[in-house]
């Protein structure tokens, strides 16, 4: 983090935290909230055999899923 800090200070001419500070003026705020949820010994066994032909969605989250 100290090396990433001292590039965005090197690049940007400024602290990262005024960069942010702007980021979030632009953009606002950013939140963020991990879920756990744990999965049962059958959800998992059914997520090992999952394949690419059982996924019918084309997007999660707003983003498309693409193959890799």
């Amino acid at each position: 983090m100290d090396l990433l800090a001292a590039e965005i200070t090197a690049a940007l001419a400024r602290v990262p935290g005024e960069h942010y500070r702007e980021l979030t003026a632009e953009f606002g705020i950013p939140y963020y909230t991990r879920i756990d949820a744990p999965a049962t010994p059958e959800q998992k066994a059914k997520l090992a055999k999952l394949t690419p032909d059982a996924v019918k969605e084309s997007n999660l989250a707003g983003e498309p899923i693409t193959p890799s």
